[in-house]
This record gives C-alpha cells, sequence and structure tokens, in this order.
C-alpha cells in the first residue's frame, strides 16, 4: 500500500460487512471502523465496551451483544 511506503497507517471508515473487513486484511489496512464492529455508542456505553474488551479483538457479533449488554447498564 502507497500510504505504508511512505511511513503512515492506514484507516478505512465506513465498513459494513465481513467481505469489506477480508478485503482490507488482506491489502493490510491497519485499522478499520463502521457499523460492522459496532453502531454508534453513547461515551458512557463506549467506556464500558473498553473495560470490558480492551485488549481483545472482538466478533462483531459478540461486540453487539455486549453493546446491548452496557447500553442496558445506562438506559
Amino acid at each position: 500500500m502507497m500510504a505504508h511506503g511512505l511511513g503512515v497507517e492506514v484507516i478505512a471508515e465506513g465498513v459494513e460487512t465481513l467481505a469489506q473487513a477480508r478485503i482490507l486484511a488482506e491489502m493490510e489496512c491497519d485499522h478499520a471502523q463502521g457499523f460492522y464492529y459496532s453502531k454508534p455508542v453513547p461515551p458512557k456505553v463506549f467506556e464500558a465496551l473498553l473495560q470490558v474488551r480492551f485488549t481483545e479483538v472482538v466478533p462483531p457479533r459478540l461486540l453487539q451483544a455486549e453493546t446491548a449488554k452496557a447500553e442496558s447498564l445506562f438506559f
């Protein structure tokens, strides 16, 4: 990837499907965000998610379940 040749990390936005995530991984994209990983959440929910999974890669389905669980704590 040209960005890597320049010493720049690559961040993909708007990832919505597993197929997109896999293609980005094959392209050696450094980071990605989008609805595939999580819907937007309020700050307190985000903090709770960080406490639960700060150092782990979370499968999207598990993250959605934990988002719902965390939201129930605050709403």
